[in-house]
């Protein structure tokens, strides 16, 4: 009989009672996201059709791009260190790749977007987690937008990190004039001193999908800096390559004047627009320390990503595939988009009262509801979707202090084109009948 090595304790009841462990005060603050719960219930009930999941469709994964790649780089073993161990900060080539692509875009200054403030990390979650832990102390405070991306607030909330919503006008800018008023009753009762970072996702945001105008970003470095608040501003374009169309054209923070004597960090990635599964992102500053200190903590945690996938996506950058690539991804993507979109008003979504706006780029559908509907989890709305079959992302798990509750989140990436169109029928006939 084969070793096994560890004890098998698949039949045995099991002993953990809940308790017994003495949790650091960071692990006794963790709890099970609500992603997890959402995630759960399509592998538990396949019948149920997911617009909550914001996974990427395997129909456009480059499985031959990879598979040619991967050949060439085993067959001709160069370079010969793909297979090795590398540095913290990542393969010095893929670091020079990944500066040039992001200073490709319209408006952004190469001089302000260097290889050697770039770093490689597994996803850029792992960046915004590094920029975090070495920032933030139980107690501290970090603004972020109203919506904002849900997993972000519940690393926040293991953090013992409280999330204040920056407010916005109706139509998601930024209230200048709010935010002032804000920043002022915070210098008051005392939280102003304990904020640390702004948090903001420049391009087709999630959840909802919007792109952050060259006046919200001045808005914002201009109530700051009048309030002395030079302040860490974190920027996350996680989506920025999935333009259905012509890309945004507002350059990232690293570029704009206005964010002059800020310690600035701009987060990318190559698992949402590439690969998800090679888990490649990265982190670009304009702080040689901040970088420095988040290095060290990512050397304690993995000594550097895996150096064989940054070889992957370093050679398709270094043949010139990548821009093409993501053009057509995000021509693929918006087919998808105006699919959900016909959709929903075929079916009369919009004629029930509901809202929203059709996106122009990334996987993410803004949906609000009438009034008086609450989507929440085990609300009413929820349960009439789950015996319809059909799952979604609720909306107040998207805001900083836990409301309004009439917002769901909807994905167009994970679904084929055929089950997207029945999920959508069934989330409207929910709605229908509710």
């Amino acid at each position: 009989m084969q070793e096994q090595p560890f004890p098998d304790t698949s039949s045995r009841e099991s002993t953990d009672t809940g308790g017994g462990l003495d949790y650091s005060a960071f692990g006794a603050r963790l709890e099970v996201p609500a992603i997890n719960r959402l995630m759960s219930i399509p592998s538990e009930q396949p019948e149920v059709l997911s617009l909550a999941a914001g996974f990427t469709d395997n129909a456009v994964l480059p499985h031959e791009l990879v598979s040619d790649v991967v050949a060439r780089l085993c067959r001709e073993g160069s370079p010969k260190d793909a297979l090795q161990y590398g540095t913290t900060q990542g393969r010095k080539g893929l670091r020079d790749l990944t500066a040039r692509f992001v200073a490709s875009y319209e408006g952004e200054k190469p001089e302000a977007i260097l290889a050697d403030r770039t770093f490689i990390t597994n996803g850029s979650q792992q960046a915004l987690f590094l920029a975090m832990r070495v920032l933030c102390d139980p107690g501290d405070v970090v603004f972020v937008e109203n919506p904002t991306y849900f997993v972000f607030l519940s690393m926040l909330q293991g953090m013992g990190v409280e999330p204040v919503g920056i407010p916005v006008t109706e139509d998601g800018s930024i209230d200048g004039a709010a935010f002032d008023a804000l920043l002022r009753r915070m210098e008051v009762d005392g939280r102003k001193a304990r904020t640390k970072a702004v948090y903001v996702m420049g391009y087709y945001a999630n959840p909802s999908s919007r792109c952050m105008s060259l006046e919200d970003k001045i808005v914002l470095a201009r109530t700051l800096r009048t309030h002395r608040m030079r302040i860490p501003v974190i920027e996350d374009a996680a989506y920025r390559e999935l333009a259905f169309g012509r890309p945004w054209s507002v350059p990232g923070v690293l570029s704009l004047d206005a964010f002059e004597g800020f310690p600035l960090l701009y987060l990318g990635t190559y698992t949402k627009p590439f690969a998800t599964g090679l888990k490649v992102g990265y982190g670009i500053t304009n702080h040689t320390e901040w970088m420095q200190k988040m290095l060290f903590a990512k050397g304690n945690q993995d000594f550097g990503s895996a150096h064989f996938p940054q070889a992957i996506v370093a050679q398709v950058l270094r043949d010139g595939l990548y821009p093409g690539f993501v053009r057509d991804l995000g021509l693929h993507y918006g087919a998808k988009a105006g699919l959900l979109d016909s959709v929903l008003r075929a079916e009369g979504l919009d004629r029930m009262g509901w809202r929203w706006a059709r996106p122009e780029g990334g996987l993410l559908f803004w949906l609000k509801a009438p009034a008086g509907v609450d989507t929440r989890e085990g609300s009413g709305f929820y349960q009439a979707c789950l015996k319809h079959q059909v799952i979604y992302v609720p909306g107040n798990l998207c805001f900083a202090n836990g409301s309004p509750s009439e917002y769901i989140r909807l994905s167009i990436g994970a679904l084929p084109n055929e089950k997207l169109e029945e999920a959508a029928r069934r989330l409207c006939d929910a709605a229908r009948n509710l």
